[in-house]
């Protein structure tokens, strides 16, 4: 495959002179006509996988993908790599969708990306019939997935596009999937015999802690430490807005700059946050996981967590924003009792618990309530998760790992704060 039609597009119009791992198979696969899954690390390249696709197949590739927000930047970067491209989402006029449609149609577009809950309605499916469509692509896939950590129903709907779409490779990709979220993919897409490529979770140039409060009371003062302890680009998580304006505040009270960044601030407001973040040599933004997605700023060193994410899954993948670019990095976390509360309130606000004995007659005969107590149940399940993370006795790297299921293992890891001592982190930090 060294100098193979894929590559020569990857030279060419990306600038790389060979595929990550795993990207050359999946290209391989969708090209040949087959179904593939591909669960790819955080940074690992993800949008080459359908992008290279696109180009040597003669027609379109639609994208099904959850975020909105994000649809301008993936149109633009396909676009600047020389790809025809543009999407079709609630923001935009009547006539700028039906002037996507017509390039769609007429063969002008290469890529197409859509939200899926635009799949729902049978008018845009009977569009979609007039599209010369020749690869599907699901990114974010295990939304699709009830023990997913980001489920969305209407990506439940995604397999009945089979029927409209005979002969037509899907293309699910995700970062983060558990064995049983990848196979409920596959169930779901109703993938036939796929490509399966699974790469480690591991990333050994990413160093694990997480510090054990008694009380919230000193976060504060930690979270000032932290991003003094190391220059360079640097992000903190916190669950709320008011606890990013808390911190952000605090942070550039004691002499740090900071920015914050929510979904609450004008859209002005937040591009200029991005763009501060990718062209300052040491930034600090404090911002709820509405950042992140699809900033693509490789040289992160520090990623901390007021407190731990409400799944594992979504802690993986804001902490995997550090250290793409192979150089150590590290990502903390701060726990406090009460942390553990905020993230039931949001479970309980999004799934009630069941009280009443109609709504456990519900769950018996399969109604409505059936499903609010699957989702509950898995939710309780994934902060179960999270509790044993922050304070088992165990290697951090090691229950990662194993979450995902990649095994345990034995031994001691080079830098995580149960191996090596939360001092040491820094060192490791410094090795770089």
């Amino acid at each position: 495959m060294s100098d193979s039609p894929p590559v020569r597009i990857l030279k060419k119009y990306y600038g790389f002179p060979s595929f990550r791992p795993g990207q050359g198979e999946l290209i391989d696969a969708v090209l040949a006509g087959r179904d593939a899954l591909g669960v790819l690390p955080t940074g690992g390249g993800k949008s080459i996988c359908y992008q290279v696709p696109s180009m040597l197949l003669d027609g379109v590739t639609l994208v099904i993908t959850p975020l909105v927000s994000l649809m301008a930047d993936q149109v633009r970067r396909a676009i600047d790599a020389g790809t025809p491209a543009a999407a079709l989402h609630s923001g935009m006029s009547r006539r700028e969708k039906e002037t996507v449609v017509e390039q769609a149609s007429s063969g002008a577009l290469r890529l197409l990306f859509v939200a899926p809950e635009r799949l729902v309605g049978e008018a845009f499916r009977e569009v979609l019939d007039g599209v010369p469509i020749r690869l599907l692509t699901v990114d974010e896939a295990h939304c699709i997935s009830l023990w997913g950590h980001d489920f969305r129903p209407s990506y439940r709907r995604i397999g009945e596009l089979r029927a409209r779409l005979p002969g037509v490779p899907v293309l699910a990709l995700t970062a983060t999937a558990t064995p049983r979220v990848r196979t409920e993919i596959e169930g779901e897409l109703r993938l036939r015999d796929p490509e399966r490529i699974v790469l480690s979770f591991d990333r050994p140039n990413l160093g694990w802690g997480v510090q054990l409060l008694r009380s919230d009371g000193v976060k504060l003062r930690i979270h000032r430490a932290l991003v003094r302890r190391r220059p360079g680009a640097r992000m903190v998580y916190a669950a709320t807005r008011r606890r990013v304006e808390i911190i952000r505040r605090y942070l550039s009270a004691t002499g740090i700059r900071a920015e914050a960044y929510h979904a609450g601030l004008p859209d002005g407001e937040r591009d200029r946050v991005q763009r501060w973040f990718l062209e300052d040599p040491a930034p600090v933004v404090v911002a709820t996981n509405a950042f992140g997605m699809g900033i693509d700023r490789p040289d992160v060193r520090m990623v901390v967590h007021d407190q731990l994410s409400g799944t594992l899954e979504d802690y993986y993948q804001e902490a995997g924003r550090a250290g793409r670019d192979g150089a150590p990095a590290l990502c903390l976390a701060l726990q406090a009792p009460s942390d553990r509360q905020v993230h039931r309130a949001f479970l309980d606000q999004t799934h009630p618990p069941l009280r009443r004995p109609s709504h456990w007659w519900g769950v018996v005969r399969g109604g409505p309530e059936r499903h609010r107590w699957r989702r509950r149940s898995v939710g309780l399940r994934q902060l179960r998760a999270v509790r044993r993370y922050a304070r088992r006795d165990a290697c951090r790297r090691a229950m990662l790992l194993g979450h995902f299921g990649e095994g345990e293992g034995e031994g001691r890891c080079p830098a995580c704060d149960r191996c090596t001592g939360w001092e040491r982190l820094f060192h490791f930090l410094d090795s770089g």
